[in-house]
């Protein structure tokens, strides 16, 4: 008698035998992995026919193996459970007896029983066998309603025993089918994205684009780190960052106003196929879009700037709305993360066109591509899944991203209003405040001609926009701060 965690998979047993027995080993090497990365390299599996069985469950590492397993996609569930060689029907129901007269106790109860192999007995006479064994230690047996069900799994000549089953993701082997890119901005949507496709069995890398420097830059990452690191086990993912302040730029002083979200979008799509195509290996890139969520998702936007593209596109969220993404978001424990994001709404218009036709997009899209070109020859740094918590790290510590909010207004200062719409007008006591209601583009000229004796204070809806402005504005040498209301 020994403890044992079982492990069991779905969607694997309707395979063919041969696609299935090397679906069995990816998915036994993936837990393996996936243990030896928390430092567990002595334990070990084997495959049984329908079932995975991770030998040696000592109780000190119990909760580390099961939480590590729980994550593993292909994995439907998993039981710790003791695990007997018997010889007939009395040897299990004797253990049975030893092992739960004490968790009856009381209360009422069921068996489960589940046989796979020829025996002298059924899977009700175990039930049956086990149930009066136990009887007269509980309150009752209770087929419908039970307070505790108790489970007895046969094969061959070997009996498992157990009290809980564990969900697992299910889905198919991370690895079985390929290699994808992810575009992920670290809001809600294209996570839960990649964790979909993920489950489908493929290995995920990770693409960026980082609009406001370092100031977007981290809470991106630490989405990506925390999704690859829980749940891509049994690969290292790689992240391409694309430094694209210059796009943002491009994109406001060339672009017809009413397209720039969309246009933006048609740039991220060119963007992430010149990686698929440079790197190589990727047979698709994956996407949040929600059909009809904003207005460069509506399905006429997003035909207008698919076109033109070599590599597939993967939209697992198209047919879903918020709620169900949120819920999502929350299962796989990137909602908290994805809260820290703000949105760096400098390219979307305040009245978008929720319409376009390719030709338009591309027509708009060709006064950036030389831009667009430059960044990705230049502007595209490839980092490790290590390197990433590295530079969380550092970027935490840099002054510019902890020192620029400020929650008072002092006397004589300068508030930049830069909101593109303005449903309120913004008073504050302050003596002597001068507010100035100017766009993002006019910033730089209005401080020049204002001075930099003065205390400048920069307001917009999006957080992560007035960060940023103060953030250049301090690089520029004035005094600078993000107002927070």
């Amino acid at each position: 008698m020994r403890k044992v965690l079982l492990v069991r998979y779905g969607e694997i047993a309707v395979k063919t035998w041969r696609f299935r027995k090397q679906l069995e080993k990816l998915l036994l090497r993936n837990i393996l992995k996936g243990l030896e990365k928390e430092g567990m390299h002595h334990i070990k599996g084997r495959i049984e026919d329908g079932r995975i069985i991770i030998d040696e469950l000592k109780d000190e590492q119990e909760s580390k193996i099961i939480d590590v397993v729980r994550r593993v996609f292909g994995v439907k569930s998993l039981s710790p459970s003791i695990e007997i060689t018997f010889r007939n029907i009395q040897e299990i129901v004797q253990v049975a007896e030893d092992l739960w007269r004490e968790h009856v106790k009381g209360k009422s109860f069921a068996i489960r029983c589940r046989r796979v192999g020829k025996h002298d007995f059924t899977s009700k006479d175990v039930e049956k066998s086990i149930g009066i064994a136990l009887a007269k230690y509980a309150r009752e047996i209770d087929l419908k309603n039970p307070e505790i069900e108790l489970y007895v799994e046969i094969r061959g000549d070997r009996a498992y025993l157990y009290r809980e089953i564990i969900p697992g993701p299910g889905g198919l082997p991370l690895g079985s089918e390929g290699r994808a890119l992810a575009l992920v901005s670290g809001g809600f949507d294209s996570p839960v994205a990649a964790w979909l496709v993920m489950k489908r069995g493929v290995k995920i890398d990770f693409l960026t684009v980082s609009l406001a420097g370092e100031l977007d830059l981290a809470p991106s990452l630490k989405v990506i780190t925390y999704l690859a690191e829980r749940w891509e086990i049994g690969y290292n993912p790689r992240i391409f960052i694309v430094h694209a302040e210059s796009l943002v730029k491009a994109i406001r002083e060339r672009v017809r106003k009413e397209v720039w979200n969309i246009v933006y979008k048609k740039a991220l799509y060119y963007i992430a196929d010149q990686v698929c195509r440079r790197f190589r290996g990727y047979r698709a890139m994956v996407t949040g879009d929600v059909i009809g969520q904003v207005s460069s998702q509506t399905l006429d936007n997003l035909f207008s700037t698919s076109q033109g593209l070599v590599t597939p596109i993967i939209r697992p969220l198209a047919g879903f709305d918020k709620d169900e993404i949120v819920d999502l978001a929350r299962k796989i424990g990137t909602y908290d993360l994805s809260m820290e994001v703000s949105e760096y709404c400098a390219v979307f218009a305040e009245r978008p066109k929720t319409w376009s036709t390719p030709e338009e997009v591309m027509i708009e899209f060709y006064k950036i591509k030389k831009v667009v070109d430059e960044m990705i020859n230049k502007n595209i740094s490839i980092v490790s899944l290590d390197e990433a918590k590295i530079l969380i790290e550092a970027l935490k510590h840099r002054t510019v991203m902890t020192d620029l909010r400020a929650e008072d207004v002092p006397d004589g200062a300068v508030i930049l209003d830069v909101r593109p719409r303005r449903d309120f007008k913004l008073r504050l006591d302050s003596k002597d405040v001068k507010i100035v209601e100017c766009s993002i583009d006019d910033v730089f000229r209005i401080v020049e001609s204002l001075g930099r004796d003065k205390t400048y204070i920069v307001y917009c809806s999006s957080p992560l926009v007035s960060r940023y402005i103060a953030s250049k504005l301090r690089e520029g040498g004035y005094t600078a701060y993000s107002l927070v209301l």
